[in-house]
């Protein structure tokens, strides 16, 4: 017991109601309230960077509604079938977003979806709108993550770190656990970094082709959820609380992660092999190139102009 107890004792606490207030019939909670900042957050920041790849703003803002409408379902869906037990008993549960409960996975899949459909519709270029819209997408995960810090819905494995956390607000489904990882928060900082090289890729890397800036994002979460979900789950008095493994010891996010990973190579060898080259901007338009960058070309110009 005393292994228990000490660790809890030197551990971060988090005593925050995971329930804002009531809306009507709708309760809002801290992880209904952060989904939907990151969400503004994505859209605003997809509408600010689509210039640099000459992607029309009107564009994303028209997208912005069926995409996260897929989103919302495809993570909704994602975390029934996973968590079924818990909306068996009443199916009307699984309408009730604002308490939380969603797939991020679910979410990606369901967004990339909705993208795909949304481009047939506009044949607006693929692996160019996708090259602008995963920086946002990283951000608006990575927001969306505060709210489950705060209600701890996602339960780490055991720690005796020192930023270790438990719960102590009864309402918590982590309520009385003892301490364990912050996994979401150990992603949502492994999601800001990754966001962060996507900028750069995107701003500083303009020589790239299209596409590797989308194929990146899906690298790296994929390979960052894979590594966080090792820090998620915990067993105390021979109960199990948190994600679980389902098959060779992996727990679902694990195997999708390995199978998004699988499904990137056929595509990392089109890029490869068969992509055109990168997008150019067009005269006068920013490509995403430093102003010195732009300056020396200027002069370059110049003295090929006067030289001829």
């Amino acid at each position: 017991m005393n292994e228990l107890i000490l660790p809890a004792l030197l551990a971060i606490n988090i005593d925050i109601d995971p329930n804002l207030t009531d809306i009507g019939p709708f309760l809002l909670t801290w992880h209904g309230l952060f989904t939907a900042v990151g969400i503004i957050g994505a859209v605003a920041m997809i509408a600010r960077i689509a210039p640099w790849r000459g992607i029309p703003v009107d564009e994303i803002y028209n997208g912005a509604l069926p995409i996260v409408f897929g989103g919302i379902v495809g993570a909704r869906t994602l975390y029934v079938i996973e968590e079924w037990d818990q909306f068996s008993s009443d199916p009307m549960e699984i309408f009730a977003l604002t308490e939380g409960g969603i797939s991020v996975f679910g979410a990606i899949v369901g967004g990339t979806l909705a993208v795909w459909l949304y481009l047939i519709f506009t044949r607006l270029p693929w692996a160019r709108t996708g090259d602008v819209i995963v920086p946002g997408l990283a951000l608006g995960l990575a927001v969306g993550r505060i709210g489950d810090i705060i209600n701890g819905e996602h339960i780490g494995s055991a720690s005796s770190l020192p930023w270790a956390t438990t719960y102590g607000h009864p309402d918590s489904p982590a309520f009385l656990l003892p301490s364990h990882h912050p996994s979401v928060a150990y992603e949502m900082i492994g999601l800001l970094l990754l966001m962060g090289v996507l900028l750069f890729m995107l701003r500083r890397m303009a020589w790239l082709r299209e596409g590797w800036v989308t194929v990146t994002f899906f690298f790296g979460y994929s390979v960052l959820r894979f590594v966080t979900s090792e820090f998620r789950g915990m067993d105390v008095f021979d109960q199990h609380f948190g994600d679980a493994g389902v098959w060779l010891g992996l727990k679902s996010a694990q195997i999708v992660s390995v199978a998004t990973l699988i499904g990137l190579l056929p595509i990392v060898y089109f890029l490869m092999r068969y992509s055109p080259p990168q997008w150019e901007a067009p005269e006068g338009r920013d490509d995403g190139s430093s102003r010195a960058q732009r300056r020396r070309e200027e002069r370059r110009r110049s003295v090929r102009a006067r030289d001829a």
